[in-house]
């Protein structure tokens, strides 16, 4: 049974892959097809990532039981008291995970938005 262990650890490390992908992915197409400017646009990115970073860490420690799946409600449980300093320890660990891959989108975005300029794809 001690392998069923090691299968889910390998797939947690694999659906956290996946996140980090697709946080870097999101960042990355947003940015492309967009039309702000460079600034502005690491500017959102830092800015989105800050905001979620910020709702994972004030929700830490609780959960939503007895919700319709439909529209939702429910009562909040608090599983455990979460110090300040675990909090802003989960914040920061979460912000530096997020913030990585998605400057890297948005910076692999710009490039590819400036690329598309310089170099328009053939007329067919």
């Amino acid at each position: 049974m001690e392998y069923l262990n090691d299968i889910f650890k390998g797939l947690w490390v694999l659906f956290r892959f996946g996140v980090i992908y697709f946080v870097y992915s999101v960042a990355r197409k947003t940015t492309e097809d967009g039309t702000n400017s460079k600034w502005k646009s690491y500017s959102w990115t830092v800015a989105i990532v800050l905001g979620l970073t910020i709702l994972s860490s004030t929700t830490i420690g609780t959960h939503v039981e007895d919700a319709d799946p439909l529209f939702g409600g429910g009562e909040v449980v608090e599983d455990y008291e979460v110090s300040s300093h675990e909090r802003i320890k989960q914040g920061f660990y979460l912000f530096t995970v997020l913030i990585i891959p998605a400057l890297i989108g948005t910076h692999k975005g710009l490039s590819e938005r400036v690329r598309s300029k310089i170099d328009p794809p053939p007329m067919n």
